[in-house]
């Protein structure tokens, strides 16, 4: 079960962080968030929700779902001696 602080999640955070700090990223819709978006994790685990409406949102996303999707196949490739 996650627990969300009452104070969380109310409005989007607006302000863009480089993308290299992002490292996860969850949907979040109206059933556990006050607001449906997208729920970003940095690599110091800070969270915020931001607008999925924001251009930057939507290429953070897709290039995180691309390394997904390329992990697998790298880590296939990876012999151990």
């Amino acid at each position: 079960m996650v627990v969300i602080p009452s104070t969380c999640c109310l409005s989007f955070i607006s302000k863009k962080i480089p993308e290299s700090r992002v490292v996860s990223y969850c949907l979040a819709n109206r059933s556990v968030f006050p607001k449906a978006g997208v729920m970003s994790v940095t690599l110091q685990g800070s969270m915020g929700l931001r607008g999925p409406k924001q251009l930057w949102v939507q290429r953070y996303v897709r290039d995180l779902d691309a390394r997904r999707s390329i992990l697998p196949q790298v880590q296939g490739n990876i012999s151990t001696p």
